[in-house]
């Protein structure tokens, strides 16, 4: 047992053997059920939408409640561990069902998959609702209700089993249960306890192999009347300050490969990658006698030449993989290798072929799509740190910020406080590095950084640096 205050509030209290129709258990559940403000929750997660499947860890605290129009909604304090990245946001949770019905843009991917993984039961069971429909689910019901999108297949209580997980062990969990295309999806859930604690569910298909639909496992749990984030910075931060473009825009291109077995669309940000940072690749291959039809069981490669001709870079190789595999025809890199040098370089789609992942493909599905790719310098990288001691930020500025990420105040102030800054010296601008625009609003991402300021997240010198790359790049405007 976890001997926690949270464990000891969520304790089941009585056990059974699974029984057609439902378990004999007494009690009922619902997605968010003894949730409260202090909670803490970590889960590892990975969603098929997300890299096909790929695992990241998602932390979440519930710092209280906020009115949000005319409904009071859970404010969620978010930490997204995935690889080196670090993301930090936060989201609006209902209390009806603990979906996200707003996010950061820094973590609306994440939060997305939170939704569809962690919450997905929010659909059938929630804190109220009719009978037969939205509300409460007893874990002795026959369903919990019918899956549309795979010809309404049943959710059912199968059975009472103990469950050990990362976070703790639970002797009586309640495992929810469906059959997709010949594979059995599981669901986790205790009486009294918010979120299920583990799952393992699966694609419905009509034919082959079930990919990995969703699956994920409760890490740790807890209570805490303050952030337990507070000191954890987002490298979206630290990349801004590193010359790395932040949500850059995207560019796509939609061919048939060399030999015209196949097509591939290829979406990457930004067009013109800056050496030594990641970038965003999408993927997504497709039948060359219908574009709208996805191929599955894609064996490829990604390979990147140097101008000279010369493969610098392999991406199974750097994953330690045999070939790289796309269940569903689709897949996405946000940290897409890119070289430190400066460069025309080539990216060569290397198609292997359509079989399992375990399975060798024909050479005659062999098949290639190449793609010229401009890499630019990284000024920053080049230019000197600044020597700014963190105690120059007047704290006023701060005050003005505030206002501005909760939306007392418009761009204008910001902005304003920023060219006080700038003619202080406090940040330091090139001449001729940022345009005068009187009046340009300033793109919304900028304050997921500010906030992480006003919050205390990043110290004062981390958000002078950021804004001044921001404003040298031009993105913040000052007259």
């Amino acid at each position: 047992m976890v001997a926690t205050a949270l464990a000891a509030a969520h304790a089941p209290e009585a056990h059974a053997q699974a029984q057609i129709g439902g378990v004999s258990l007494e009690g009922e559940w619902y997605v968010g059920e003894g949730l409260g403000a202090g909670d803490y929750f970590s889960y590892n997660v990975c969603h098929i939408s997300y890299k096909e499947c790929k695992e990241f860890r998602f932390d979440f605290w519930i710092e209280g409640d906020r009115l949000v129009g005319t409904e009071s909604k859970w404010i969620a304090q978010v930490v997204v561990h995935d690889g080196a990245k670090v993301a930090k946001g936060t989201m609006e949770l209902g209390k009806v069902a603990p979906e996200p019905t707003g996010s950061s843009d820094s973590i609306k991917t994440y939060s997305s998959v939170y939704k569809s993984s962690i919450a997905w039961l929010s659909a059938f069971a929630t804190a109220y609702g009719g009978d037969g429909g939205e509300g409460p689910k007893r874990f002795g019901a026959a369903s919990w209700g019918k899956i549309a999108n795979i010809g309404g297949e049943q959710i059912l209580p199968k059975e009472v089993a103990s469950v050990k997980v990362r976070g703790g062990t639970f002797e009586e969990a309640v495992v929810v249960s469906w059959r997709t295309g010949g594979a059995e999806s599981r669901v986790w859930v205790v009486d009294g306890f918010p979120f299920p604690v583990q799952a393992g569910t699966w694609v419905h298909v009509s034919e082959g192999i079930p990919p990995q639909e969703y699956r994920f496992e409760l890490l740790d749990y807890g209570t805490s009347e303050s952030n337990p984030y507070e000191g954890v910075v987002a490298t979206a931060v630290e990349g801004a300050a590193a010359g790395c473009p932040v949500d850059p825009e995207l560019d796509s291109t939609k061919q048939t490969t060399t030999g015209g077995k196949y097509l591939i669309k290829a979406t990457r940000g930004p067009e013109e990658p800056v050496a030594g940072c990641d970038m965003s690749l999408l993927l997504s291959f497709h039948s060359k006698y219908d574009e709208t039809e996805f191929l599955n069981q894609v064996q490829y490669d990604i390979l990147v030449a140097d101008p000279s001709g010369e493969v610098v870079y392999t991406a199974s190789r750097a994953e330690g993989s045999r070939v790289l595999y796309s269940g569903s025809g689709q897949t996405r890199n946000d940290e897409m290798w890119v070289p430190d040098e400066p460069g025309e370089y080539t990216y060569a789609i290397l198609v292997r072929g359509l079989a399992p992942s375990n399975t060798q493909t024909r050479l005659d599905e062999l098949d290639s799509l190449q793609i010229p790719i401009t890499v630019v310098p990284n000024d920053a990288a080049t230019a000197p740190a600044p020597a700014m001691p963190a105690a120059a930020v007047p704290s006023w500025i701060k005050s003005t910020t505030g206002f501005w990420v909760d939306g007392h105040t418009g761009d204008a102030e910001f902005v304003a406080a920023i060219e006080f800054l700038v003619r202080e010296g406090v940040i330091a601008v090139s001449a001729g590095s940022s345009p005068a625009t009187s009046g340009a609003a300033v793109p919304p991402w900028i304050k997921d950084t500010a906030g992480f300021w006003v919050d205390g997240h990043i110290d004062d010198s981390q958000f002078v640096s950021a804004i001044e790359f921001l404003v040298g790049q031009g993105i913040i405007a000052v007259g």
